[in-house]
């Protein structure tokens, strides 16, 4: 049974490959080696820096559900939280909600691969079959760019993304 399930989960991650090989543009990699931040963005005057979603937030903001919920670097606090019907992001403190961008892509969970408001534009990606971290969670490699409403990236970071329900 065990080999069965295991063959299942590999067939359905090698599916969805497509997504994950198409990692935005945030490879920059900060002195310590954790590849998280805002790095490519240091010194740009449009720049924002995504804060951490905190269990206040999800509980005020009504954000539970499954999807894959994306952390900068190192961290274990994500940024990001990626859901069928929305992505949500915090910056100076508000919760912000971004709806699925027109012909979006799958990532794991009903995750979208490209959310947008009017403001903002929220670009995600996983790379790799992603690692059992829990009972229902699976852990990758993931990226994430924000962009402005003219275009110009304003945030991007690798880091870990978290999926599950």
């Amino acid at each position: 049974m065990r080999i069965a399930v295991v063959l299942f989960l590999s067939c359905l991650l090698l599916a969805c490959t497509d997504q994950r090989d198409a990692m935005p543009d945030a490879s920059s990699e900060s002195a310590d080696g954790s590849g998280g931040g805002n790095l490519a963005l240091r010194g740009a005057t449009n720049a924002v820096e995504l804060q951490p979603i905190l269990y206040p937030d999800i509980e005020a903001n009504d954000l539970f559900g499954a999807g894959c919920n994306f952390a900068s670097g190192k961290s274990m606090a994500a940024v990001v939280l990626a859901q069928s019907d929305y992505a949500a992001i915090k910056i100076d403190g508000e919760v912000l909600q971004l709806g699925p961008a027109e012909g979006t892509g799958e990532l794991e969970l009903g995750a979208r691969d490209t959310y947008a408001s009017e403001d903002y534009r929220l670009e995600l990606a996983l790379q790799g079959g992603g690692e059992s971290s829990g009972y229902e969670t699976v852990d990758f490699q993931g990226a994430v760019r924000l962009s402005d409403a003219s275009g110009n990236p304003v945030y991007a970071t690798t880091g870990t993304a978290q999926c599950g329900s």
